[in-house]
């Protein structure tokens, strides 16, 4: 088998192996706190995107700004998020993450990972080096395809 067939491969199996269980204990975590994935999906939005009114939730969960506004109650309720008027248009409501939210959402990154952290208990020394050097590799890689493919579309952007 050619070694590039043969990474390829290996690299698809890690990332089934990956997603899958990352999956399995995001969702495990979800249950044991009572979140539903719409629910976690405004958490993590919130994280990641900072404060914003509730009808870009709706937009980002693909419902209508009365059922985000929904959403948003409940998670209000359960202290996980605030929601305040908007300083400059009054009839907007901005939802911000909550302290004890962010703390919740730290605890399920946590979770997620903590299979990786165990598989060192399985892997000798020397074979985890080796693993962290090829990984910083893969990611640096990863990073220049990224950039490559912008520049590709930047391009086309421009001859059109």
């Amino acid at each position: 088998m050619p070694v590039t067939q043969q990474f390829e491969e290996a690299l698809l199996d890690w990332s089934r192996v990956f997603m899958r269980r990352s999956m399995q204990e995001s969702t495990h975590w979800m249950a044991s706190e009572g979140l539903s994935r719409s629910q976690t999906g405004v958490l993590m939005h919130l994280h990641f995107h900072g404060n914003c009114p509730i009808t870009t939730i709706g937009k980002q969960l693909d419902v209508s700004t009365p059922a985000a506004s929904q959403l948003v109650d409940r998670l209000v309720h359960g202290g996980l998020v605030e929601r305040e008027d908007d300083p400059e248009d009054g009839r907007v409501k901005q939802v911000m993450l909550s302290e004890a939210g962010s703390k919740l959402l730290k605890e399920g990154f946590q979770a997620r990972l903590t299979w990786m952290q165990e598989l060192g208990e399985f892997l000798p020394e020397q074979e985890q080096t080796m693993i962290a050097k090829s990984l910083i590799a893969l990611v640096d890689a990863a990073a220049k395809t990224g950039k490559k493919r912008q520049r590709k579309i930047i391009i086309k952007k421009f001859k059109a």
